[in-house]
């Protein structure tokens, strides 16, 4: 099983460790997205982002971006 972010397998230190870590780089996990979806590599960005204010403020604006992103997959 892959874990979102990396450090400790202690789930308390797990907890500890997650606002201070990165999440896992997609790229890492799937690699052929950013090769064919790559809109979804930015839309995780955002969705994990630490900081609150660097996130989707809320679920339509996060809607609007996912149909975009289905939008140019279709296209192709």
């Amino acid at each position: 099983m892959q874990i979102s972010y990396a450090g400790s397998h202690c789930i308390f230190f797990h907890f500890w460790d997650i606002p201070d870590e990165l999440h896992a780089d997609i790229n890492m996990i799937r690699p052929e997205l950013a090769k064919k979806v790559p809109c979804t590599l930015a839309i995780l960005d955002k969705v994990l982002a630490k900081a609150p204010e660097k996130r989707y403020q809320t679920g339509a604006e996060f809607a609007i971006e996912v149909r975009k992103c289905l939008k140019n997959i279709k296209k192709k």
